[in-house]
């Protein structure tokens, strides 16, 4: 993608979760807290400050989260 990108998810609960960006150090790089509605969701994340590179994203609550790979290429 390029600067923005629409992050889907499906969620069993409605509430707030936090999203974060990190590096493949493991260095968190970006957070933002996501409201989430049980069944389908989509927000949009702003990469525009971020290089190209690989990263991984998690999004969770204190009942647990999951993890997903990311690739940004700008042109």
């Amino acid at each position: 993608f390029s600067n923005q990108t629409a992050i889907s998810i499906v969620s069993n609960v409605s509430g707030d979760f936090n999203f974060e960006v990190f590096n493949l150090t493991g260095q968190r790089i970006h957070s933002q807290q996501v409201g989430l509605l049980t069944g389908p969701n989509q927000f949009t994340f702003d990469a525009g400050d971020l290089p190209n590179g690989a990263y991984y994203y998690t999004i969770g609550n204190a009942a647990g989260k999951v993890s997903r790979m990311m690739v940004i290429a700008k042109r």
